[in-house]
């Protein structure tokens, strides 16, 4: 495991936002100690609250990057 990954190095602090969507933010020593922030947000793939709730998020925070999980049948919709 790379040294900034291990449990001495991370201490992350986890903040309820709502039910489904988390804060993580926390100061990496492997990262020359910047902090950073997660935005974590579980979705359903048909909710409208979902959608509504994680395009406030992005619109908000103006992210650098999102990341997205999908299954397979999903991702190839993307296409």
């Amino acid at each position: 495991m790379p040294s900034h990954l291990s449990a001495e190095n991370r201490a992350v602090s986890v903040e309820e936002v709502s039910p489904c969507y988390r804060l993580l933010r926390g100061r990496s020593r492997g990262l020359r100690g910047r902090e950073f922030v997660v935005h974590l947000i579980g979705t359903a793939h048909v909710s409208e609250e979902s959608c509504r709730e994680v395009t406030a998020c992005i619109e908000k925070e103006k992210p650098l990057a999102v990341m997205v999980e999908l299954c397979g049948q999903r991702r190839m919709l993307l296409h």
